[in-house]
């Protein structure tokens, strides 16, 4: 979520195919990574729509059960959102995606690993926005509370999630529950260094082994009920390290050949997604824990297919792709204050009409207008410190 767009500067894959004809030389340099700015892009959009039906609608299972107090446009637009119900699944693609682009630059040792540099790019990307973020989440929080909404979040609760501890028990902050993923993905950023060290010291077998192993190990103590794993960032390290495995193929020039089989098994694994959203598993940990690598399986193959036939970003209109490299662009700004600012819009909903919407374009609007906010963010906190970051870099070697 909060790495630069990655179309630039990047060598086209010789092995994916012929590229659509009367393209540019720069239309051909960019289109492998243009999918990933893209697919970074509806990953942001999905999740935030899955998000906006919480605070910016009454829900499907109120309307389902409750037909006659809906108009027939409501119940007929209420059937848009099962959908949307499965957007939370993007922080998988989110992850895979963040391994893609952390271990790229190093992939086939095209690049000697500076750990100075390396430190001071990561924390200068995620970590002034995030507190940004959270300062601006406890501004509108008090807000809220001053007109007669719910108590903000309490101080200590606030002072772990600064500094980044509120998966191990403190809680997270009241209208910003989306920031749990931040912290997994600096634990992440960490454990990339013992990725990096095995890859150098063994062999890609050998580090593939360590990490699935402690993913599994980590995913069997959460599916037992061990709370405290619930996002730690072991459970994820085989999802994000296969967005690794994509980069090292990319670069590589070795991206394999996606064949009839391997469509048939990713149709099989979307269906036992989608399926596995609907089930009644037998706790809540269940749940996310075998959902997240079915959605992950379906993402990797996304991604897979994008790197094998990058051509084909060719047959969405430009505009369309551009739209999406642009939401990918300030993903990370509209990922970060998004909640908060749904929360505060439905508080003054129900101040004024008294329930929650009823009709699904409503929270479909107010995703769509996230996004200038989202930008504004991106403008004036995300892009001047990516520029500082490089320009330390650039000074630290």
């Amino acid at each position: 979520m909060s790495e630069e767009p990655t179309r630039t500067g990047l060598p086209g894959n010789q092995e994916a195919g012929p590229l659509a004809a009367g393209k540019s030389v720069s239309e051909r340099g960019r289109n492998h990574t243009e999918w990933i700015d893209a697919l970074r892009g509806f990953a942001a959009m999905w999740v935030i729509v899955f998000h906006s039906r919480v605070a910016l609608w009454v829900g499907f299972h109120d309307i389902r059960n409750n037909p006659g107090a809906y108009s027939h446009l409501d119940r007929l637009l209420a059937w848009l959102s099962p959908p949307a119900a499965c957007g939370g699944s993007a922080v998988m693609l989110f992850f895979l995606i963040s391994g893609f682009c952390i271990h790229l630059p190093y992939a086939a040792s095209d690049r000697p690993f500076s750990l100075k540099q390396y430190g001071l790019r990561r924390a200068f990307r995620i970590l002034p926005p995030y507190l940004f973020a959270v300062a601006l989440t406890c501004g509108l929080e008090w807000f809220a509370h001053s007109l007669g909404g719910q108590s903000p979040t309490p101080f200590h609760q606030v002072a772990r999630v600064a500094l980044l501890s509120q998966n191990y028990g403190s809680g997270q902050l009241y209208t910003n529950g989306s920031l749990w993923s931040l912290p997994v993905e600096v634990e992440l950023y960490i454990a990339y260094l013992v990725v990096y060290f095995l890859l150098t010291s063994t062999n890609r077998l050998s580090t593939g082994i360590v990490v699935c192993v402690a993913s599994l190990i980590a995913t069997a103590a959460y599916l037992s009920g061990m709370d405290i794993l619930n996002d730690n960032f072991l459970r994820f390290w085989a999802i994000w390290c296969a967005g690794a495995l994509l980069a090292d193929w990319f670069k590589r020039k070795r991206v394999p050949e996606f064949k009839i089989w391997n469509a048939m098994v990713f149709l099989i694994v979307l269906a036992a997604a989608i399926w596995g959203e609907g089930h009644h598993w037998r706790s809540y940990n269940w749940y996310l824990g075998i959902t997240a690598y079915l959605w992950a399986a379906v993402y990797f193959h996304v991604i897979w297919l994008a790197l094998r036939r990058p051509e084909s970003i060719y047959k969405f209109p430009r505009w369309c792709v551009s739209l999406f490299v642009w939401l990918g662009t300030v993903s990370y700004s509209a990922y970060l204050i998004h909640a908060p600012i749904f929360v505060l819009c439905g508080f003054f909903w129900i101040r004024i009409w008294g329930a929650k919407p009823a009709s699904f374009l409503i929270p479909l609007f107010f995703s769509a207008a996230i996004w200038p906010l989202a930008w504004v963010f991106w403008k004036f906190c995300e892009f001047p410190f990516h520029q500082l970051a490089q320009r330390l870099a650039k000074r630290n070697p």
